[in-house]
Parts: structure tokens; C-alpha cells; sequence
């Protein structure tokens, strides 16, 4: 069997040459999460039963193995593939990149084909002593044994903690269809403690919040499981809400690592027009109240409003999270919808004062018209808003960018996803977003898909939806978790150096190294940039920092 120790930068399928430069070093700071790999190739005719065991004096490390992704769409659109992707234009396959347990202490590997481990030391939870530590792993088949070993030689110095928010948004409905769980039974709520955790380990710090079903991806007409954690009973004209799930919901996350609250939307998306599906009980049936049948500005849903805000703020308050709530009213507004995407903001502005209302916002001129003060640029536009004087620099991506910027497809090579770390500190950015923590649908939420599996539906590149993948009993995290996690690492790091040598210094060195101006569209398309932009960052960090 052919061994090799890889970085995380590689994207492994089930059948390909293992044709890779080995990795066997590199330096991480006290604090900081660390990941390699082990690729192995069973070139026999036969199945191995493969024995994993980890030798080491540090004592935060473990091991977990890859499983394979079906990628049956690498890009959004599928003839822009570039030199970012792993597989071919129109290529389809399996890629690994869940990260599952290893059970009793043994990985199976089918004739001809490839399985990856994947060792993390895990200094962000138990930080380590600085020195070099060597990690062995070694492996025992029926006919064959080996040995690998890496050197982690762990700096002294820490990561300083950041003021940073990162939110993927969080399905709640995924989980109940991916686990066949009604929503809300205390099987579901053990298991959204365990989503909640995942995210905790991506780095997110802020959670979607279903005040009421999230209006989000939801073909017109249709609508999605609903997972209101409000309830909500009319009698006359008058509501009465009920908020315990909300305060246990808060609770968990907050026992989770969460610590910001962003609201469901309270308008639809695509231009605002319509409101989103709530569930009220009259007279002791649950209706649907509102939908994609009642206009954004009917009179209903401004009384609903009128009613629901100010008593969910008293709730907000008394849980003491205002200063960390935020709330939405569509994405994306363009010029065609903004009279009514104002229309909308005026129905609930009224009853948040002190609240930031935050919404993805790519056109810069309805910033300077006062429509947002709190914008969420995609990347690649984000470069337009500098010169603004925003509370808070926040951007995001998704589908798109595909090209020539940092994005999180199964299919495209690490140093991709990993990108943006450097890209974030060059930019100051504060806070990021993107639409799809868990969501296991196809497009418009029409059918519940297994992120594992083959399908033939009309899909969004994998990965863009999901960045953990549903387990037994819940969540496991991911190789483009990890990732992103380095890249808010970097991030860190960047921000250390600075302390000392001032970011604009620090800005010159990634700019130096990379031998262009690094930003969210340019880049250098290739792992040894990050490699070595990050190498010689902690090699001065341990001058400086002595």
C-alpha cells in the first residue's frame, strides 16, 4: 500500500494516483487548531481492515477518518471550472470530506481504492506547550504494517482573541428530515445541541434563530417544515406569543458557544413581497396565517408585527442578549424592489430601536441613500465599501464567486477555501456570512437529498449548502470545516503581527510573498502561498513575541 502525509489543501478521490508532495512539518502557535493527513492507497485486489494507532506526548490529538461525498455538480455553473477545482469541467464523483470516528480503532479500504485520515490537534480547546512534538501514527494490515510520523513544532506564542462574527445559517428543518425527527421532542432538541457544537468547532459564534420559520430558499407557493419557536394564539384581534422554546433555544446555543442572535428574515426573499409562514393558533386549530398568500405591507401582517416585535423585544432583553441580536428584512435588494424593501424595513424599524438590522447588500450607492448603515457585501464586491465608515465590515459569499475567489466547494482544492484568512485581515473585515450551515435540499427546498449520496436533481455545487453532514445521533464535521477554521486562524495570526509591526507592514509581507495585491479577487492559485506566507508570519512571531 502506498502511504503519504498530505495537507489539507488536497482533494482526494476514491481512484486516483496518490501523486502528492509528502508533508511532514510545519509550526502552529499555542492556541491553534491543527490539522494533516494521512492518504492511503490499497493497490491490491482485496479489502483491508487497516488498524489505526496514534503515539504521541501530545495529548490533544486524535485521529478520524475522511468518508466520500458524492459531487455530482462541481461548480455553479458548470462550464466555469478553472485551475480552483479538483475535477475537470462536467467531471462528476467522490471527493472525502466528512470526518467520521474510527471505530474500534480500524478503517476498512475496498481494492483499489483510496482512504484518508485526518489528525487534528486540538491546542484550541488544551493549548500546548511551545517545543516540537512528533505525531506516529502507525497502521497494521493482515499483510503489511507502517509507520508515519509529523512534526509539530508548536510556537510560544498565542492567537489572540478576536471581536468576530460568523455566521452560517442554521436549518433546523434539515435536521428533522436528515435524523426523522419531529421538531421540538427532546430527541430533537439533544440533537440540535450537537449541531449547535459543530458549529462551535466551523468557529461560528452566531446562530440563525427561528423566531418563526425562516422564509429562506423556498420556491414561491411552497413552503418548508415549519420550525417556529414562537407560539403564537389569536383571540379577536389581539396575539398571544409564547416564548419558552425561544429562551431554551437561546440557552443551548449559549451553552454551545454561541453568543450572537441573528432573527429570521420577516420578509421573503427575492424582493420582499410577501411575508413568511406563520403558525397561529384561532380557536384551537393551527392556521397558517401568513405566507407567500399575504402581501409584505398587508395590513395583517403590519398589526401582527405591531403586536409580535415589542413583546419580543421585552424577551430579548429580560434574556439580556439586545447588544447581540440582530435582525433581517430581505437579501439582496436591487433597484426594481427598493421602494418596497423600504416599505418593509419602515413596518419593523419602528419597534427595534438600538437593534442593527442587518442584510446581505452588494450596491454600494444605497448605503450612501441611507437604506442600510449595516451591509453585508458579497467578496468580491466588498472592495466598494471600504469607504464607507460601517460600525462593523462584514461580506460573505455563496454559489458565487466560482472563480478566482475564496469559496468552499467539495470539489475545489483547499488552499481555495483557506484563502480567505489572509484576504479577512487585508480587508478588516469583522464578520462573515454565508446561507448554508446544514441545509440538505436541492434548490428551492423541493427535496430533502443525502449529502452523502448520488442524486439526479437539479442541485447547488456540493458543499455550497452544508459544511457539517448528518451522523447516527448528529453532526460531523468536515475537511472544508476545518478549513475555515484555519482561515479564521490566519486571520488571528496576521492580527498578532501586527500588534508588532504595524498591519500595513504586515499587509506589504502577504503582498511580497503572494508577488501580487492580494485581495478577494486575486490571489495566488496555489497551496505553497498560504504555506509560506504563514510559515514566515510565525517564524516572526516567535522573534517578536520572545
Amino acid at each position: 500500500m502506498k502511504i503519504i502525509q498530505i495537507t489539507t489543501f488536497e482533494k482526494i478521490s476514491k481512484e486516483m494516483e496518490l501523486d502528492f508532495k509528502e508533508f511532514n512539518s510545519f509550526s502552529a502557535l499555542k492556541n491553534e487548531r491543527f490539522a494533516y493527513r494521512i492518504a492511503i492507497s490499497n493497490d491490491s485486489d482485496e479489502k483491508k481492515t487497516v488498524k489505526v494507532q496514534l503515539k504521541t506526548e501530545l495529548d490533544c490529538v486524535d485521529v478520524r477518518y475522511e468518508e466520500y461525498i458524492y459531487v455530482n455538480r462541481a461548480g455553479c455553473s458548470k462550464e466555469t471550472q478553472n485551475d480552483e477545482y479538483a475535477f475537470a469541467t462536467g467531471e462528476v464523483g467522490y471527493v472525502s470530506d466528512a470526518l467520521f470516528p474510527i471505530e474500534n480503532g480500524c478503517v476498512q479500504i475496498n481494492a483499489h481504492e483510496n482512504a484518508v485520515l485526518f489528525v487534528t490537534a486540538h491546542m484550541d480547546t488544551k493549548p500546548a506547550v511551545a517545543g516540537k512534538y512528533d505525531i506516529t501514527v502507525a497502521l497494521d494490515w493482515e499483510d503489511g504494517s507502517a509507520e508515519k510520523t509529523f512534526t509539530l513544532d508548536v510556537v510560544d506564542a498565542c492567537l489572540p482573541e478576536k471581536f468576530f462574527m460568523y455566521t452560517n445559517w442554521f436549518h433546523c428543518d434539515s435536521i428533522a428530515y436528515a435524523h426523522n425527527e419531529k421538531v421540538f421532542t427532546e430527541r430533537f432538541w439533544r440533537l440540535l445541541e450537537s449541531y449547535m457544537l459543530a458549529a462551535s468547532r466551523v468557529g461560528m459564534n452566531m446562530i440563525l434563530t427561528p423566531i418563526i420559520t425562516p422564509p429562506l430558499d423556498t420556491a414561491v407557493g411552497a413552503e418548508r417544515l415549519t420550525v417556529q419557536l414562537v407560539d403564537v394564539e389569536k383571540v379577536g384581534d389581539k396575539y398571544y406569543f409564547e416564548f419558552s422554546k425561544l429562551r431554551r433555544w437561546v440557552a443551548l446555543a449559549q451553552k454551545c458557544g454561541m453568543k450572537y442572535f441573528e432573527m429570521a428574515h420577516l420578509f421573503t426573499q427575492w424582493g420582499a413581497k410577501c411575508t413568511p409562514k406563520v403558525v397561529v393558533k384561532i380557536d384551537g386549530k393551527e392556521e397558517k396565517l401568513f405566507g407567500w398568500h399575504v402581501e409584505a405591507t398587508d395590513p395583517s401582517y403590519v398589526d401582527f408585527i405591531d403586536q409580535f416585535l415589542p413583546q419580543l423585544v421585552e424577551v430579548i432583553k429580560d434574556m439580556g442578549i439586545e447588544k447581540n441580536t440582530f435582525f433581517h428584512v430581505s437579501d439582496e435588494p436591487q433597484d426594481k424592489s427598493l421602494e418596497q424593501y423600504l416599505k418593509c424595513k419602515a413596518i419593523i424599524t419602528k419597534h427595534l430601536k438600538g437593534f442593527r438590522i442587518m442584510d446581505a447588500l452588494s450596491h454600494p450607492e444605497f448605503v450612501e441613500q441611507g437604506v442600510s448603515d449595516y451591509p453585508i457585501p458579497i467578496t468580491c464586491d466588498t472592495h466598494r465599501f471600504t469607504k464607507f465608515n460601517l460600525e462593523h465590515r462584514w461580506t460573505y459569499y455563496c454559489c458565487g464567486p466560482e472563480m478566482n475567489a475564496a469559496n468552499r466547494f467539495v470539489a475545489q482544492y483547499g488552499w481555495v477555501t483557506r484563502s480567505l484568512g489572509s484576504q479577512l485581515f487585508k480587508f478588516d473585515i469583522q464578520g462573515f456570512l454565508h446561507w448554508g450551515f446544514n441545509f440538505y435540499f436541492t434548490c428551492l427546498s423541493k427535496h430533502f437529498v443525502s449529502p452523502y449520496e448520488k442524486n439526479e436533481y437539479d442541485n447547488f455545487p456540493q458543499g455550497d449548502g452544508c459544511i457539517v453532514y448528518p451522523h447516527k445521533d448528529g453532526a460531523v464535521d468536515s475537511l472544508r470545516g476545518q478549513l475555515m477554521y484555519d482561515a479564521l486562524q490566519d486571520q488571528r495570526a496576521l492580527d498578532l503581527l501586527a500588534e508588532k509591526l504595524g498591519r500595513d507592514a504586515v499587509k506589504k509581507l502577504l503582498d511580497d510573498i503572494a508577488g501580487m495585491e492580494v485581495d478577494f479577487n486575486h490571489y495566488p492559485h496555489n497551496g505553497e502561498f498560504i504555506l509560506n506566507w504563514r510559515s514566515t508570519v510565525n517564524e516572526k512571531i516567535r522573534e517578536l513575541y520572545a
